[in-house]
């Protein structure tokens, strides 16, 4: 892995897209409900999709052969593709939506560190070139003290439910989504290794807003989506429309892309730096730290320096295992050397 300008640009986009999304599904769940916000965020995605595949078949010479090669390869390639799109974004957006109605919403940004650890130990033993290494271990530990102290304040000033049973199952639920968010990103790579990654992010949506549909017809009912449709006016589209296409449409591609490139561990760092823009972009916009005592500002700064480390080792790791072309060419001379010298022993002899 090379940390290039496209993979560094993606990876700063998506943490931008993902951390500014916060507060766009703070503004739209005055017009809609949770589970009506990822419907209508998974629809104007994939619809963003399909138009940058009609344009790239158009415009993009030799395009067209490949959307067809996808599309005539058989049913797997599409069914690994849809269960995919379901671990990383149809089933965690959808458990998370009910997790948050009882439980803290500091708590989802605690639970974070666990995506990273779970796609590091499954890459460990699915992914032949992203096996376990100390590096990765040290950005991983960095990133549960970063995402501790910022988490600690933010918990302290969140009021949790009181039905004991029902912030249990809402722990359990965050647990297992941004388990499957690790999951995914390995998923991908293992069994869509070389899929075009604007015909990767129309089917995760696609599949994604059929299943948010169904989950929202069962948790919402007919009648509530109609009322909340007929009653959200232009200025409460505007909410869905935005995390739909940036959230969505285009931070899917790059995700995908940083799967391909940087490694379903690596891209599985983006949610760090995405608490870095959602914690300053707090601060900034919402003044979150206003009411924070000096310790628990200095506590938050201290987690801010320790996720940014937890980012640097995580584009580190990748470069400490490329070997320098010098060192690749003394290697070959050297092994020809001996291939040399054990023929000419056997002349000899």
């Amino acid at each position: 892995m090379r940390c290039t300008f496209p993979i560094v640009a993606s990876f700063i986009f998506c943490a931008v897209a993902y951390g500014a999304s916060s507060a766009a599904v703070t503004q739209g769940l005055k017009y809609f409900t949770p589970e009506l916000i990822i419907v209508f965020r998974m629809l104007f995605g994939c619809g963003f999709c399909i138009i940058v595949l009609i344009f790239r078949m158009i415009f993009q010479e030799g395009y067209t052969s490949i959307v067809k090669a996808h599309f005539t390869s058989g049913f797997w390639p599409i069914f690994h593709l849809s269960i995919g799109g379901l671990l990383n974004l149809g089933i965690p957006h959808s458990l998370i939506a009910i997790a948050q109605q009882w439980i803290p919403s500091a708590a989802v940004q605690m639970a974070k560190p666990l995506t990273p650890a779970v796609s590091q130990i499954c890459s460990h033993f699915l992914l032949p070139d992203e096996r376990f290494t100390w590096l990765k271990f040290a950005a991983l530990m960095c990133a549960v003290v970063g995402v501790t102290c910022t988490a600690i304040p933010s918990f302290l000033h969140t009021v949790g439910g009181d039905d004991t049973v029902k912030m249990a199952i809402g722990f359990i639920l965050l647990i297992i989504s941004v388990s499957l968010f690790g999951v995914a990103s390995v998923y991908f790579k293992f069994k869509t290794p070389n899929t075009d990654i604007t015909i990767s992010s129309m089917m995760q949506t696609g599949v994604s807003f059929v299943f948010d549909i169904i989950w929202s017809l069962i948790m919402d009912g007919p009648q509530k989506i109609y009322d909340c449709c007929r009653n959200a006016g232009w200025i409460g589209w505007i909410w869905p429309l935005m995390l739909g296409i940036l959230a969505s449409g285009v931070a899917v591609h790059g995700f995908m892309y940083l799967v391909n490139n940087l490694g379903a561990v690596g891209a599985n760092f983006v949610p760090f730096a995405q608490i870095l823009v959602g914690v300053t972009l707090g601060v900034a916009w919402l003044h979150e730290w206003a009411p924070y005592r000096w310790w628990e500002i200095v506590l938050s700064s201290i987690g801010l320096v320790f996720l940014t480390a937890a980012i640097v080792i995580g584009f580190w790791h990748g470069k400490e295992k490329e070997p320098k072309p010098d060192q690749e060419e003394e290697e070959e001379l050297h092994s020809e050397e001996e291939e040399e010298d054990k023929n000419a022993q056997l002349d000899e002899v």
